[in-house]
Parts: structure tokens; C-alpha cells; sequence
């Protein structure tokens, strides 16, 4: 009966995640952190659109896990937003499992989450989430889109520790 049980879970995660429909609505918000208590570091990427139309980006890394604000910030036209929407899209994001987890125990790991927001009425709001503790999708549409925010920001080799 075990093997019956486990089979049905896995189709259902595997369909649960199969239809799970595009969003209609512009990306209001996307956001991406990564870090490991053992090692020390965190990382985060963000882009959040503001009321006025300009999308304030966020980009930081840490050695320092107990600081609780690093990282520096740029505002930018709605462009940036527009383009991280594409990529999101064309690499179909939303359709990620909910949590990513690796097939043995790994105690001293890295985590991530990314989260995306679309809809700017509160009745129209979609929100997708992932997450994972080493593992992570097949696809590269996280790292697409983290590059893309980390090139705004002056991250020479010289000058990776955030003041």
C-alpha cells in the first residue's frame, strides 16, 4: 500500500506544478535570497516596482549573517521591471515546485527562496514562491535574472563587502 501512497503524492506534486497558469498581470515584485549559517553569508537580489512607475532595485552580500541590512539600492526605469517579467516567463518560473530538497542529508548547505508578485490590485494579486536547501530547478532563469540585477550595481572583485 506504501508504494501506492508515495506514487499518488508524486503525481499530484508533478500536476500541482504541470497546471499551474501564467500570469495575466504585470510583475510588481520579484525577490531572491540565498545564505548559509555555517558559512556565514547571505545574498539578495530585488526589484520592486514603485506607485510612480520606477522600480527600485536591491543588490547585497554579506559574510556577517547577523546583520539584518546590507546591500545597496538603485532606482530605475519601469524597463528593468519589464525585462525581468520576460525572463521570468519565458522561463516559465511559476511552474517551480514549491521546495527543492536534496535526495541525502546535507547538514552545512546552502538555502535560497525567490518570490514574484503579479497584479497591482489587491483582488488581481498572484503570488509564486519557491524554495530550497541544496537543490535547486534544472532551469537557469534565477541566475538570468539575478545577473541582470547584479549588473546595475558596481561589484568589482576589489569591493564585494557591503558597508
Amino acid at each position: 500500500m506504501k508504494p501506492y501512497v508515495i506514487m499518488a503524492l508524486s503525481l499530484f506534486t508533478f500536476l500541482s506544478c504541470a497546471f499551474v497558469s501564467k500570469p495575466k498581470e504585470p510583475m510588481t515584485y520579484y525577490a531572491y535570497g540565498a545564505g548559509n549559517g555555517y558559512a556565514l553569508w547571505a545574498e539578495r537580489y530585488k526589484a520592486e516596482l514603485k506607485e510612480d512607475g520606477t522600480v527600485k532595485l536591491t543588490y547585497g552580500r554579506t559574510e556577517d549573517m547577523s546583520a539584518e541590512e546590507y546591500g545597496d539600492t538603485l532606482i530605475v526605469d519601469a524597463s528593468v521591471m519589464k525585462h525581468i517579467e520576460e525572463i521570468y516567463l519565458e522561463h516559465k518560473m511559476y511552474k517551480y515546485k514549491k521546495h527543492y530538497k536534496p535526495l541525502f542529508d546535507v547538514t552545512d548547505g546552502d538555502g535560497w527562496g525567490v518570490s514574484a508578485e503579479f497584479g497591482i490590485s489587491r483582488r488581481e494579486r498572484k503570488f509564486f514562491s519557491a524554495s530550497g536547501y541544496e537543490a535547486w530547478p534544472k532551469d537557469d532563469g534565477i541566475k538570468i535574472i539575478n545577473s541582470y540585477i547584479k549588473s546595475f550595481f558596481n561589484t568589482d572583485s576589489d569591493n564585494t563587502d557591503q558597508e
